[in-house]
């Protein structure tokens, strides 16, 4: 694999996973993990040739289960192409409405009036992030 330049707070693994038709993947969750979501998003696949999974679907997996630590995916007819998302579950409580996750009321009441007066999401970059013809080259 080729490791990207991001860096996370908590562990993660992020992979895009395009399958010809037919094609299988195997994965296997790493040690330092305990979360595995597929998010199939064009074709479609079987799971452990027994569980369909197409186009926005998700798939999540019973990582407690010693048995459930990996998965092979087959392509159907027309290929598959899905995202995988496994992490460390962080079991921090939440508060979630809408688009917004936070850790508390107060801070998710933050986001809204941020996002109400035009201050969210925070620019981090000065060229206009929301047009890709901005994007410095």
């Amino acid at each position: 694999g080729v490791e990207g330049p991001a860096q996370f707070a908590v562990t993660v693994q992020i992979l895009d996973v395009e399958l010809e038709p037919g094609a299988e993947f195997t994965y296997a969750c790493p040690s330092s993990c305990d979360n595995v979501m597929f998010y199939g998003f064009k074709g479609s696949g079987v799971i452990n040739d027994e569980t369909a999974i197409g186009a926005q679907r998700i798939a999540r997996f019973n990582t407690g289960d010693k048995t459930a630590q990996g998965a092979k995916v087959t392509a159907g007819d027309g290929g598959f192409r899905m995202m995988v998302f496994t992490g460390k579950m962080t079991k921090e409580k939440y508060v979630w409405h809408g688009p917004f996750v936070c850790a508390n009321r107060a801070s998710l009441m933050e986001c809204f009036q941020q996002h109400q007066t035009g201050r969210f999401p925070p620019v981090r970059v000065k060229w206009d992030y929301k047009d890709a013809s901005k994007t410095p080259k």
